[in-house]
C-alpha cells in the first residue's frame, strides 16, 4: 500500500507460477477527506515486472483508462501467459479483460451481465480467480459472485439463494479437490467445481458492531453484527443465537426495567422497537428519514428513566415515551454538509446527571 498526499494506492500482487521474477501488480487509487471520498482515479492500472520487482512497466494495450476503480488480477496456473483482470467502473459497471500473451494485449470479455454485481461499493471487492486446472473457468466476486466456464464468453451467477452475499476470497484446495469461498456470511466449500456450496458452520468469527446485556438476566445478550443481523441469545451460549432483525445490525438496547422491551437497528439509522422480546419489531425511525445519518447511528437510554431515549443523526433526537415519538433537542452539531459526512457517531448519558 502506497500513500501519496491524501491518496492511498492499494496494490494486489500476482506472481508467475513458474518464474518468480515475473510479477504483476494491480494498483488503484483511494482518496478520503473530511467531506469526500473517491475510489476511482487515473492512477489505477496494472503493471508488470520481469526482474523480481526492480523495474515495472504499465500494461495499457486494451485496458480501460481514465477514472477507473479497483481492479482485481489473477493468473492461470495451467497457462501462465493467460491472465484475467476485473475492473470496478463508474455507474456500477463491471469490466473483465483477459490476455493470452502475458499482458502485452488485452481483450474485453462479454461482461455486460456483470453490471451492478458490485452495487455502489466495488472498492469493497475486486477479486477474480481462475481454476488452477481449467483456464476457462473463472469467478469474479462482488455482492453477487459470477462465473464463466468458457473464458468470459458467457457469465452466470455462481451461487444459489442460500449462499451469503459480499464475496471476498477464494482458495483452491487441490489436494482435496475442493474450493473454499469467503464472504460476509462466513466460509463455504464446494466439492463439485463450484456448482454447489455448503457452509462450514463451525467458525465463531461474526463481527459485532454493538452489544447489550439484559441486566435482569445477564446471560441474555443482544448484538448487532456486520451483515449478519441483530442477534439474541437467552442463555449466553455460543450456539443458540438467533436473528431478530436483518441487515447490518447496529446499536441495540434492552429496557433494563422490562425484559420484553428491546431496541435494534440496521444500517443508516433504521431503528426498531419490540415489546415482546424480539418476536415482532416495530419501525420507529420515521422522524429522521430525511436526515444525514451515520452507517452506525447511535442510540442511548437514560440511566434513570428507560423511556427516555436519544438518537443521533447530524443532530440529537429525544423520546420520552420509549421511542414512539421523538423531538429534536439540538441543532446541527456536526458542521455538516448535504451528504453522509458529518454525523453523530456515539452518545452517552451521564450516570451522575442524566
Amino acid at each position: 500500500m502506497l500513500f501519496v498526499n491524501d491518496t492511498v494506492a492499494a496494490i494486489d500482487l500476482v506472481q508467475h507460477p513458474t518464474n518468480p521474477d515475473i510479477l504483476y501488480a494491480a494498483m488503484w487509487e483511494r482518496t478520503r477527506g473530511l467531506e469526500y471520498r473517491h475510489s476511482f482515479g487515473e492512477g489505477t492500472g496494472i503493471w508488470k515486472s520481469t526482474d523480481g520487482g526492480d523495474t515495472w512497466t504499465e500494461l495499457t494495450n486494451g485496458l480501460p483508462s481514465g477514472d477507473v476503480g479497483r481492479p482485481g488480477l489473477t493468473i492461470a496456473k495451467s497457462n501462465p501467459d493467460l491472465l484475467y483482470a476485473f475492473f470496478d467502473m463508474p455507474y456500477q459497471e463491471v469490466q473483465v479483460y483477459k490476455t493470452f500473451d502475458g499482458g502485452d494485449i488485452w481483450i474485453r470479455t462479454n461482461d455486460s451481465e456483470l453490471d451492478g454485481m458490485s452495487s455502489s461499493f466495488g472498492w469493497y471487492f475486486g477479486q477474480v480467480r481462475v481454476h488452477p486446472a481449467d483456464e476457462e473457468k473463472v469467478w469474479v466476486m462482488g455482492v453477487q459472485m459470477y462465473t464463466t466456464s468458457n473464458g468470459g464468453n458467457e457469465w452466470y451467477e455462481g451461487t444459489s439463494w442460500d449462499v451469503h452475499v459480499d464475496h471476498h476470497a477464494m482458495y483452491f484446495d487441490e489436494v482435496n479437490n475442493r474450493i473454499l469461498l469467503g464472504n460476509d456470511g462466513g466460509l463455504y466449500e464446494s466439492e463439485d467445481n463450484g456448482n454447489s456450496w455448503d457452509k462450514i458452520n463451525n467458525l465463531p468469527f461474526t463481527q459485532f458492531y454493538a452489544i447489550d446485556v439484559d441486566y435482569q438476566n445477564p446471560l441474555r445478550l443482544i448484538g448487532g453484527t456486520q451483515d449478519n443481523n441483530t442477534v439474541l441469545t437467552n442463555t449466553g451460549g455460543t450456539d443458540d443465537w438467533y436473528p431478530i432483525l436483518g441487515g447490518d445490525g447496529m446499536y441495540c438496547l434492552f429496557d433494563y426495567s422490562n425484559p420484553f422491551v428491546l431496541y435494534a437497528e440496521y444500517q443508516w439509522g433504521n431503528l426498531f422497537k419490540s415489546t415482546d422480546g424480539g418476536n415482532n419489531m416495530d419501525y420507529i425511525a420515521w422522524n429522521w428519514e430525511a436526515d444525514r445519518v451515520n452507517w452506525s447511528a447511535p442510540l442511548a437510554m437514560d440511566p434513570v428513566d428507560p423511556n427516555v431515549l436519544y438518537f443521533g443523526t447530524y443532530r440529537i433526537w429525544k423520546s420520552t415515551n420509549g421511542g414512539w415519538s421523538w423531538d429534536i433537542v439540538s441543532g446541527d452539531i456536526t458542521k455538516g454538509i448535504d451528504q453522509y459526512f458529518h454525523t453523530v457517531t456515539t452518545i452517552a448519558v451521564s450516570p451522575l446527571d442524566n
